[in-house]
């Protein structure tokens, strides 16, 4: 009986620990959001080509628009794109580093990409992201988007830096992570 009682008693510390965590960071109003969701690459890219299709004036987007992967979109807390860049390229891999790293001063003069497409539209490809956009759109934090392809050799490099971010204490920056199924 005594095993029993530290087992309740050790569970319940356990609860009120994950608990108070939860409420000081995920249940607070205004707190920052984190989400990461999986999905097809090829439904996302008919989505994401769409949505871009329609952001054109003339709904026709240059020839060469497509996606490459890992993609880094930011969002400003208007929900506009200030920057979006993807490829395996050490060019692009340091840029966006460079960006994370200094993140959110490092896009504070940056000037919206009207031709892309905005957070709210992209929040409704992902169906874990279009369950929060509501809160998110509401919250106006920024918003850092990344699209990586599923596989087991790991972007180290973009999860220390999304690490980083997460653990600043004046973290006020959304992180939406969409995992692609090849």
């Amino acid at each position: 009986m005594k095993k029993v009682m530290n087992l309740v008693k050790t569970g319940l510390c356990l609860y009120a620990s994950l608990f108070s965590s939860l409420t000081a960071k995920g249940w607070q109003e205004n707190a920052p959001v984190e989400i990461s969701a999986v999905m097809p690459v090829r439904n996302f890219v008919s989505a994401h080509g769409r949505l871009e299709r329609s952001a054109w004036p003339d709904g026709t987007p240059p020839r060469n628009t497509m996606i490459t992967l890992p993609t880094i979109t930011v969002y400003s807390p208007t929900g506009q794109v200030l920057y979006s860049e993807g490829s395996q390229s050490p060019e692009v891999i340091a840029r966006n580093l460079s960006i994370l790293k200094d993140f959110p001063n490092s896009v504070k003069d940056f000037k919206p990409l009207l031709y892309l497409p905005t957070l709210s539209s992209m929040l409704d490809i992902v169906p874990e992201f279009k369950a929060k956009s509501e809160r998110i759109l509401h919250d106006r934090h920024y918003v850092i988007y990344v699209a990586i392809p599923i596989n087991p050799n790991r972007i180290t490099h973009l999860e220390q830096e999304l690490t980083a971010i997460r653990n600043k204490p004046d973290n006020e920056v959304d992180i939406l992570v969409v995992g692609l199924n090849m």
